[in-house]
């Protein structure tokens, strides 16, 4: 843990992968909560290391044997889908953060998320996905009442790039709309 903390991943891998070598040879342990922690920190670390796969190996492991709480699915969703997006996998990133958006109740998690797939479309060339996912995170502001002022005008700004970088006349046309009606309605 202090490994962990200390931003010394490499150590942490090597103490939690100690841990995870008793929790397999104790069978009382090996389906415990802690166990499921102690490959969750695993995983975070691959993650901070840039080892990717690994992460993500581990993090599905984790969803698919075990009876995780909603703290620990949005934590290994966010790991699947930030990994995905790091390796460049953007079409298997979107498919998890469409999973957290569609099971998170948390405002800001799901703003965070429309926007994070908006960035996904763009990347992966979907100018029209990453325009209708930040439209619909600016939507969820303003009808939440939330007030991000420099999140919403960096999903602002990006909106207005996909819009133009989208090169279709009625999506330009479109954005000056939206964006009348925007300065209206604040």
């Amino acid at each position: 843990q202090r490994s962990f903390q200390n931003q010394d991943y490499a150590s942490a891998i090597d103490n939690y992968l100690r841990a995870e070598e008793i929790f397999q040879a104790k069978k009382k342990y090996k389906d415990s909560y802690s166990r499921m922690k102690n490959l969750r920190n695993i995983s975070e670390c691959y993650y901070e290391i840039g080892e990717y796969n690994k992460c993500i190996d581990i993090a599905k492991f984790i969803l698919n044997n075990y009876d995780s709480d909603r703290w620990m699915n949005m934590r290994l969703w966010n790991l699947i889908a930030d990994s995905y997006y790091n390796i460049a996998e953007y079409t298997k990133s979107i498919e998890y953060l469409n999973i957290i958006i569609n099971n998170t109740s948390v405002v800001d998690e799901k703003i965070y998320s429309l926007y994070k797939t908006a960035a996904c479309s763009a990347k992966d060339g979907n100018n029209i996905g990453a325009i209708e996912f930040s439209l619909k995170a600016v939507n969820l502001i303003n009808q939440q009442g939330v007030t991000f002022p420099f999140e919403y005008a960096y999903i602002l700004h990006n909106l207005i790039y996909f819009f133009l970088a989208s090169s279709y006349l009625p999506h330009i046309i479109t954005m000056f709309y939206f964006l009348s009606v925007l300065v209206h309605h604040r």
